[in-house]
């Protein structure tokens, strides 16, 4: 995973923090999908390095699992 998507997803993170959100894995994996979705849009090319695919209803990148540690499946919520 490149240092631009975990950066972006410490961003996602110290921001539901500072407003104190609750930032469940659903919120975060369709929080990525959409900034990767709108940086696209906005400059024709890929804000984070992701493999996203349709899994269970919304977007999904088993990437994710690596970086978090556990299966995502078996997380609730983000420490």
């Amino acid at each position: 995973m490149s240092t631009t998507t975990e950066a972006v997803i410490r961003k996602l993170l110290w921001l539901a923090k500072e407003e104190r959100i609750t930032l469940g894995v659903t919120r975060l994996v369709k929080l990525l999908y959409l900034a990767d979705v709108d940086y696209v849009r906005r400059f024709c090319q890929r804000l984070t390095d992701l493999d996203w695919v349709f899994y269970h209803y919304g977007p999904y990148s088993f990437k994710l699992e690596s970086v978090l540690g556990q299966s995502l499946a078996e997380r609730e919520e983000i420490p």
